[in-house]
Formats: structure tokens, sequence, C-alpha cells
């Protein structure tokens, strides 16, 4: 089967599940084609397996080409064109001109090459693999993430309408979805809940029994407000008050570091707390967080619902290794952590119920902690493991195909 990805950026360092997820369909024999409007210089080992090709959307920089390309598909595919302007005619918007306009030449060569499906990432390039779609005349499905769930995505639901599919990572977005857009029933059905990519377990599997002498706290993340790391670091606080003896490993990048290390400075947390750079996925990175005594990511909702989590792959990964894993107890989530069955769940933004669980974890027995963490390795096995993911979607994709 031969495949079409479509990225808004491509390598992306800190989605590696999408990396996770084209490996395994390669595995499954999937021959891919990587289509993105910008191509990253990131550095990741996971991407030398993939060796597909892969194309970058043009920019519309000069007019003349513009023109040229435009008038050459028109003469090769003058249907697929005329169908393409239609559409744009009665969605005609400087962005959705643009996308048809920077697709147009890709378009082209993918009609001189053998594809079965065209599949994206992301709700930013819905109207891209609609385009795509038409111009080739191939079907085109999509996965949704967080941000095409909660904030208003132009032309959704006239995506979903000419998709073959629309997959949603959860229960609670497929809901959300069809609450915000009031989807009626025809287009409810065209919405798959596939947990994509899911976790590969051989490569999260628990080997390092051992564990620090000091009780250890850890937290992998991009470091922005949804995380709630500032809420961990109050809880800190409040456990250094307490005469608790503690570490705190804060591994990631991003936009709140700066702000973070300020309050870690603040309330005088200096030795407690450190930052340590971002690790790639790996072996280094698995050993600090089996050796730590709790994974913790206590995230927020913020923006009026807009920008928040609902599965996130940190804690999955956490939970494959057999981790204690807390976080916060949100729509989304719950689908994953059952509260002290195989993880913790804590209100949001609630330092002092952190604090108090955090404890509470480092008294439980030997037993105690192994009940939770056998459980939460399970849930990861039974429903968010990269083989039963890959498998659902290579059996979707060969229901399209």
């Amino acid at each position: 089967m031969n495949l079409v990805f479509v990225l808004p950026i491509y390598p992306y360092f800190s989605e590696t599940f999408i990396i996770n997820e084209f490996i395994y369909l390669k595995k499954l024999k999937i021959n891919g084609l990587i289509i993105a409007s910008s191509i990253s210089k990131a550095q990741q080992p996971m991407y030398q397996k993939i060796n597909w090709p892969i194309l970058k959307i043009p920019p519309t920089t000069k007019s003349l080409s513009i023109l040229i390309s435009q008038i050459k598909f028109f003469f090769h595919y003058p249907l697929n064109h005329l169908k393409a302007l239609s559409w744009l005619i009665k969605h005609l918007s400087h962005k959705n001109l643009t996308t048809f306009l920077r697709i147009t030449p890709i378009a082209h060569t993918l009609n001189q090459q053998s594809i079965d499906l065209i599949y994206g990432h992301y709700g930013q390039t819905a109207i891209t693999c609609l385009l795509f779609s038409i111009l080739t005349n191939k079907p085109f499905g999509i996965t949704l993430h967080n941000q095409a769930v909660f904030e208003t995505t132009s032309h959704l639901e006239k995506v979903i309408e000419q998709s073959a599919f629309t997959i949603l990572k959860s229960n609670f977005a497929k809901k959300q979805l069809i609450s915000k857009y009031q989807l009626k029933h025809n287009l409810q059905k065209k919405l798959k809940v596939i947990r994509t990519s899911g976790v590969d377990l051989s490569k999260f599997s628990p080997q390092y029994p051992r564990k620090f002498s000091t009780f250890t706290i850890i937290s992998v993340a991009r470091l922005v407000p949804t995380k709630g790391l500032s809420y961990l670091i109050k809880a800190c606080h409040l456990l250094k008050q307490k005469n608790f003896a503690f570490k705190y490993l804060i591994i990631g990048q991003g936009p709140e570091k700066n702000n973070l290390q300020k309050l870690v400075s603040q309330l005088n947390l200096i030795n407690q707390v450190k930052f340590l750079s971002q690790i790639p996925h790996g072996k280094k990175l698995n050993q600090l967080i089996e050796k730590s005594h709790l994974f913790a990511l206590p995230c927020l909702i913020i923006h009026n619902n807009k920008q928040r989590d609902i599965l996130p792959n940190a804690v999955q990964e956490a939970m494959a290794l057999k981790q204690v894993v807390i976080t916060s107890k949100m729509d989304g989530i719950t689908e994953l952590i059952k509260d002290e069955k195989n993880g913790f769940l804590i209100p949001q933004k609630d330092s002092k119920a952190l604090a108090k669980t955090i404890i509470r974890i480092s008294q439980l027995t030997k037993k105690q902690k192994q009940v939770i963490t056998t459980a939460a390795r399970t849930t990861i096995k039974q429903k968010f493991n990269t083989n039963l993911t890959s498998q659902q979607l290579i059996h979707l994709f060969n229901q399209i195909s």
C-alpha cells in the first residue's frame, strides 16, 4: 500500500509519536511519501529509520512559476483542476487560495505515481489533504490532534464530510468535536477513535530496578503552561517545609523554562529542583525515568479549554516503564488512568493535593507499588501499544483503498 503523509513540519523533535507511527507502518509493508510545509533540521536518531522520500511544499514567491504550474496541471489533468477550482470558489479565502497554489506542482508529481491514500496529521493540514485529494482523485483521511478539537478550524465540517475517515485519539475528543460542530449522524460515522501511535513496548520495557537513593520526582515535557509544572514546583516548596527529602528532575525545553527557573529561585529550591536539557528518547531517558520514584505531570486546561492535554504521550511511556504516575483528573486522561488503580489523579492547580499525594506515594509498600505499576503497563499493553494502534490503522486503510 502506498500512502502520502501530509505534515505541517517534518521532522519535529518533540513529536516522536508520529515517527513511531511511521516506523510501525513501515514494518507492516506501508510505502510512504512525506509532504511537509516546512523541513526541520532537528536531529533525532529515530528519524534515521524512516527513509521515505520527502517533498517540501514550495512557497508562493514567483508569480510566473505559479502560473506555469497551473497551466501545466490543467493541460494534463483538466477535470481534477476544474473540480479543485470549483471547491475553491465556494470556500474562497486567502489561506485556501495560497494552499491551492502551493500544492498544485506537488499534486502533479503525485499523479505520476501510484498512491492509494492521502493521510494527514493535525488540523492545519486538513485543507491541504482535501485539495490534494481533489487534485489527485484519491481518498484522504486525517488525524486531528488537540488544537483542531478545541479551537475553531475553518471548513473542518466540510473536510470531515469529504474525508474517507477522521481519526481522534480519545472518546472525549470525539464527543467534543460532535458537540462543537453539531455534526450530523452521517458525519459522526466517519469519526474513528484510534489512539495513534501508542507506545512501542519493546522500547519502553523496564530494565533498571534500582532507584536513586533520594526520593526522586521526574517530569518529561515541553515546558509550556498546560503541563502545570509551576504547581508541581510549588508542591515541592510545601514538601521542603515538611522536611520531606526529595529531588525533582525536569527534562525538556520550552517557552516557560525561564519562568520556572525564576520560581525555583524564589522558593529557594535550587538544591532540590534540577533542569536537564532535552534528552532524546532512548536508554538514557528511560533509565532516568525508571530510577526515579515518581513521574509527575499535573496538566492544566487553559484559555477556556482551547489548550490542554488529552492523552499525554509522556505519561503513557512512563506507565509502560512501570513507573508510578501522578497527573491531573481531566476528561481524556481518565480514559488512561483510573485513580489508585494504575496511577494517581489529583485536581488541577492544586499544589497542596500534589504534595499530599507525593508523600502518600512515598509511603506505599513495595507490593502496593508493584500492583499499581503492573496495572499501568498492562493498560498500555492492552489499549495503547503501537502494535495494536498500527494494526487498527492498517485495517482502516485497507477498508478505504
